[in-house]
């Protein structure tokens, strides 16, 4: 699929965690294309700042919540329609190696696995009725490396890439049970956001330097418009997948170098 040959305009755009960073420069990107655009966050001001600014349909959400991502989708379609691109895009970031507490682990588990898959499963069915509808992902560069300081990321970020995988596999195609869904996976780096902002330089994430959230969202909306998976900010990122894949004692080798270098840092 080419640029040309799909069109955002007037398709119902739902965006969990887009009052601010990536999320909110996907929806404003979105917007630009002639889209019409709902988003969930948690922070209230955030919400009330996009509404303003930006017309946005908005809904208080937290998107470790079963309950609220339903009421987010139902909200969405009640003001505005059947969703045709969803964004799983919140998450959360916690620091900690074994001794991360169950709390954290928790939390990490709820919001960047299980509220893709909520997300999913209330979306998809509906989706293969239609033609040209995609559900998009946000992981991380570190769930296809590792995130050395935080155990929970790493983890729970490789969970929502072999999640998204999955649903590529599963639903990427037409079959006898209705249409394909277009699967995207977004995995950046570094990148300016408040996940970011009490890290010297990003940390390791930006090791490669670090984006604006809209330099994210431009290569966002380029590769869902194609009908691609793997959605990489930053290419060099492709370049370790090999190392990776091809030599795993190198790389793990070169993570540890890293792990030495940062350990602690934020």
């Amino acid at each position: 699929m080419s640029e040309n040959s799909f069109s955002w305009k007037n398709k119902i755009v739902a965006i969990t965690g887009g009052g601010n960073g990536i999320g909110l420069a996907i929806a404003l990107a979105a917007k630009d294309k002639g889209a019409k655009v709902s988003i969930s966050d948690i922070n209230e001001t955030d919400l009330t700042k996009a509404k303003e600014n930006h017309g946005f349909q908005t809904c208080l959400s937290d998107a470790g919540k079963e309950k609220d991502i339903l009421n987010f989708i139902n909200n969405t379609k009640d003001n505005l329609g059947e969703i045709d691109i969803f964004f799983a895009n919140a998450g959360v970031a916690r620091s900690g190696t074994l001794d991360t507490s169950d709390a954290d682990w928790d939390i990490s588990h709820r919001v960047n696995v299980m509220h893709h898959v909520w997300a999913a499963r209330a979306v998809i069915p509906s989706m293969r009725k239609r033609q040209d509808c995609h559900f998009i992902t946000t992981a991380s560069a570190a769930g296809l490396l590792s995130e050395i300081n935080s155990a929970s990321y790493s983890l729970t970020k490789h969970a929502a890439v072999g999640f998204a995988e999955w649903l590529a596999i599963v639903y990427g195609k037409d079959d006898n049970d209705g249409n394909a869904v277009t699967i995207s996976c977004l995995c950046p780096q570094g990148v300016n956001t408040a996940m970011t902002a009490n890290m010297d330089n990003g940390g390791v994430a930006g090791i490669d330097g670090m984006l604006n959230p809209s330099d994210v969202a431009k290569v966002v909306i380029d590769t869902v418009s194609e009908g691609g998976f793997l959605i990489l900010p930053h290419p060099v990122v492709g370049e370790y997948i090999k190392i990776k894949t091809s030599d795993y004692p190198r790389w793990l080798g070169g993570m540890r170098k890293l792990y030495a270098k940062f350990k602690g840092s934020y």
